[in-house]
């Protein structure tokens, strides 16, 4: 894993931790296209709501 893919990492895990409060280990576990969908549609609906968007 490259300095850039891990950074991807952090970040996509940092912001799934703070829209759904899920554990670590388990965000760790996700496939990077399952993550990315998951952060996609959190921040989507971040937006819906007038949250706050991170990434």
């Amino acid at each position: 894993m490259t300095t850039a893919e891990a950074d991807l990492l952090w970040e996509e895990v940092g912001a799934l931790a703070f829209y759904l409060n899920w554990p670590l280990d388990t965000l760790l576990d996700l496939p990077h296209q399952i993550r990315g969908r998951l952060l996609e549609q959190s921040q989507r609906l971040a937006r819906t709501a007038g949250g706050v968007e991170h990434g």
